[in-house]
């Protein structure tokens, strides 16, 4: 008779449980009420709060946070989603923007960006290339390893000062030279080669320091030497 009693109450409390569950499973307390994106500018906000199609009174318990990031990843400015469900009706976007590191020359007056691994999105405006450093020629249009070591001559470059970010406005890629930077201030043309480029541009950015400082005005620098680096000074000079 004990047992049974317990069985009985055992019963009684699921049923209970389970009609609380469903109710609760049902109710518009556990219907979406908001969806916060955070991390992500103004306008990007707006476009991701478009894409993920997610209506407000949508039962918080069905939607599948995998299934949002996976959507919301497929926007060109975003690098990176995490989404956190917050108990009964709310979810949390964090979002990782992309950072455009330079600029893609894809001819014709078209560029894209490309952050700092490389990837290729936008498009960008062309007012931006007197910001950024360009990326120019079909090497680096078309092979991204190329691309990718473009860019990580682009880290070498300080904000300011001789062959820097606000100096240098555009990177070439030669098969024979390997990789070349212009200088925008004088149009100078500065040869790294293909290997230890972070040595090279540190080489050649001294140099460049060594002929502003005593005003030698030079046409090209060639830093594809293991122990020198060549200077061609111009006529006019």
């Amino acid at each position: 008779m004990k047992i049974l009693k317990i069985f009985l109450s055992l019963v009684i409390i699921s049923v209970i449980g389970f009609g609380s569950y469903h109710g609760l499973f049902l109710s518009d307390l556990t219907k979406i009420k908001e969806i916060t994106i955070v991390g992500a500018n103004p306008n990007l906000e707006k476009e991701l709060q478009k894409m993920h199609g997610i209506v407000p009174g949508t039962s918080f318990w069905k939607t599948d946070v995998d299934q949002l990031a996976a959507k919301l990843k497929k926007h060109a400015w975003v690098e990176n989603i995490e989404i956190k469900k917050n108990f009964p009706n709310e979810i949390t976007v964090q979002v990782t923007e992309r950072k455009p590191k330079a600029l893609l020359n894809k001819g014709q007056g078209k560029f894209d960006y490309i952050d700092d691994s490389g990837f290729v999105f936008g498009p960008a405006k062309p007012i931006d290339a007197s910001e950024k450093v360009v990326l120019s020629g079909k090497s680096l249009i078309e092979k991204s390893e190329l691309r990718e070591a473009a860019i990580e001559v682009v880290k070498q470059f300080p904000p300011s000062g001789a062959m820097s970010l606000s100096d240098v406005s555009e990177i070439q890629f030669n098969n024979e030279k390997g990789y070349q930077v212009v200088l925008s201030k004088t149009g100078m043309i500065v040869d790294l080669g293909k290997e230890n480029l972070p040595v090279r541009v540190d080489r050649a950015r001294r140099v460049v320091q060594y002929l502003e400082s005593h005003q030698i005005n030079a046409s090209h620098i060639d830093a594809d030497y293991a122990k020198k680096v060549l200077v061609k000074v111009r006529k006019d000079r």
